[in-house]
């Protein structure tokens, strides 16, 4: 059976001639599945950084540069540079846009900067020895704000910081330290969790965390989940927690980690919630990558996927899934098969006792393939228990298509309303608009009773908001209403010669040349002003 997750080599940066002790962390970056920064030596010794656009081919671009870091925005073509100035405390940090030449922002910090991040495309976070700073350049001249102050382990010289992060809505900040208490046999790792709003913080005692907006009940409310990897001093124990700290669900789970037998001590360098595929990727520092279902914490993987220990990850918006990076320079991506998945929990996962449900979850929620029989099932008890909105949601949720047929609009027709209840159809209808657009018989069943009752404003919310596939049948059945109504819909669906007829009806004689030239189109002009003599014959004779 095909592998559920595809892990791939993405690139070798041996390969672009950057040095092997450049592959290190605070000396390679990658700040998102854009851009990987290097801090190289040239052949002839000089110093320069090494940017490597993986949107773009990766293609590979040099400069010469004498700062001491370099660090790529997560999206643009912006770099933040750290040095020292000369006479001066502390460290110089400048920003500038390399498309624009523009300097976006300078800023002299009177301490040194132990770790530097990006949390937005705008906004760079310093951590110094003893406090947490967000710069938003997005303001002119502006400085960095403090946020928050070390604490606890983490406010000791010995703690290393290597990673912080925070939520979307910037209300929390996680900021991540290792240490060691015995000449790095066991490194310790320890988490400070910070809620801007309250101003108040929890320290945990682990090595890797992150924020993500997914969705863990079927009722469509996205939680804000927070998840770390817990492991507590002098044990080889961890724990994945995984909470809602938004409040919207009262989700909360904590599960005990089964790590590689032979590696007990490993632990995890980077933690990525799936906002796409709804699972939780840990990357380990001994090469390993775990995943689990975010809805139950259950370990859906565990595979070995770099011989090379693993110093930087990160996660990837275009797969869902994670990229990273090993001490040879081999750069690793990781992303669920949305293809195979499902069928893979169902039938290769006989641990799980809750296989089957987790392997509909992931169907429902997150539009994988491979769950058809179990939607089927799942629709027939619905509707025949009379549960009609539970049937349209399970039909919305199926994305292959199978509960949305012509077979199926009939059979939520043929089942008539309660006296006072809403009408199974309607239900229906209503329920697949949540979950985005109709299909051309959709579309056309809905409207059809929409138009008799001359409800226009339903018809042009539903257009404006793309809900509506266009077809010549729907602009056919719109057009008594309302013409231009039907003139959208028929540019949309490119029927060109219908096009043209509504432009002539509205008197917008101007746009058909206009419109026939852009589409290619050979309109029959003859015709065409004989129709304008009956529908327009003010038109036709000017």
């Amino acid at each position: 059976m095909a592998a559920p997750v595809n892990v791939q080599a993405a690139l070798d940066l041996a390969g672009q001639g950057i040095n092997a002790q450049s592959f290190r962390f605070g000396v390679t970056t990658m700040e998102s599945d854009k851009y990987i920064c290097v801090k190289d030596t040239g052949a002839d010794g000089a110093p320069q950084v090494v940017v490597i656009d993986m949107h773009n081919g990766n293609n590979v671009t040099k400069r010469p540069m004498k700062a001491e870091a370099t660090l790529m925005n997560p999206a643009e073509n912006i770099m933040a540079l750290k040095a020292v100035a000369e006479g001066q405390t502390g460290q110089f940090v400048q920003v500038f846009n390399l498309d624009t030449k523009a300097k976006l922002g300078v800023y002299q910090s009177p301490e040194n900067i132990v770790f530097w991040k990006w949390v937005t495309t705008r906004i760079l976070a310093f951590v110094t020895q003893t406090d947490v700073y967000h710069w938003n350049l997005d303001v002119a001249n502006s400085t960095p704000e403090k946020m928050f102050t070390r604490a606890g382990k983490l406010a000791e010289a010995g703690s290393q910081i290597i990673s912080y992060a925070t939520n979307a809505a910037m209300t929390w900040c996680l900021l991540t330290g290792i240490s060691t208490q015995d000449q790095g046999k066991t490194i310790d790792g320890n988490m400070q969790l910070y809620s801007v709003e309250k101003k108040q913080q929890q320290l945990l005692e682990g090595h890797a965390g992150s924020f993500g907006n997914l969705r863990v009940t079927d009722d469509g409310i996205v939680a804000g989940l927070f998840a770390f990897s817990e492991r507590k001093v002098g044990t080889q124990q961890t724990k994945l927690h995984i909470m809602d700290i938004s409040k919207a669900t009262p989700f909360k789970i904590a599960v005990e980690v089964a790590m590689p037998p032979e590696a007990p001590g490993d632990f995890a360098v980077a933690l990525h919630l799936s906002e796409k595929h709804g699972v939780v990727y840990m990357v380990t520092k001994a090469g390993f990558l775990l995943m689990f279902d975010v809805a139950t914490g259950s370990m859906l993987l565990r595979s070995r996927v770099s011989q090379e220990s693993i110093f930087i990850s990160t996660y990837s918006n275009k797969t869902g899934g994670c990229l990273f990076i090993n001490r040879k320079g081999q750069v690793m991506s990781a992303a669920v098969n949305e293809q195979t998945m499902v069928g893979y929990v169902m039938n290769q996962l006989v641990q799980l006792t809750n296989r089957q449900e987790i392997a509909f979850t992931l169907a429902r929620r997150f539009g994988m393939a491979g769950a058809d029989e179990l939607f089927q099932q799942e629709f027939a008890r619905c509707f025949a228990s009379g549960d009609y909105k539970g049937a349209a949601t399970i039909a919305g949720q199926c994305k292959s298509g199978m509960l949305r047929t012509p077979q199926i609009i009939q059979q939520f027709k043929s089942v008539q309303a309660p006296p006072g209840q809403t009408s199974p159809i309607l239900h229906y209808f209503s329920t697949l608009l949540e979950y985005g657009k109709l299909n051309a018989q959709e579309s056309v069943e809905l409207c059809q009773p929409v138009v008799q009752q001359g409800r226009r404003e339903l018809v042009e919310k539903w257009l404006k908001e793309d809900k509506l596939e266009c077809t010549e049948q729907l602009g056919d059945i719109v057009r008594p209403m309302d013409s231009k109504f039907a003139l959208s819909i028929y540019i949309r669906a490119a029927v060109h010669d219908k096009v043209i007829q509504c432009f002539v009806e509205q008197g917008q004689i101007d746009q058909v040349v206009a419109y026939a030239k852009k589409v290619g189109y050979q309109a029959d002009y003859t015709q065409l002003l004989q129709n304008m003599v009956l529908s327009n014959p003010e038109g036709a004779t000017n």
